[in-house]
């Protein structure tokens, strides 16, 4: 499992890339927002957010060749 913060800063292009990104993966992906966890495929669900906070990321995985390259692309909208 991986864990983590992330922004996308309310731009179209990051979260349009950023749920292309997490629908090729073949793990369930939650995002969550105080009491919300949507579906962190569903474009429609990350809109419901405010994109503009930062979103709690959980990816549901313990394939180690997945992991590293997932982690990889997650460090660009991580929160430090």
């Amino acid at each position: 499992m991986i864990t983590g913060q992330v922004k996308l800063c309310n731009n179209m292009e990051a979260i349009k890339c950023f749920n292309r990104a997490m629908n090729e993966l073949k793990c369930d992906v939650d995002l969550q927002q105080g009491r919300y966890v949507i579906d962190g495929k569903s474009i429609m669900g990350m809109f419901s957010l405010s994109l503009l906070e930062p979103i709690n990321i959980t990816v549901h995985t313990d394939n180690e060749a997945e992991i590293e390259p997932i982690k990889a692309y997650i460090s660009d909208y991580s929160i430090e």
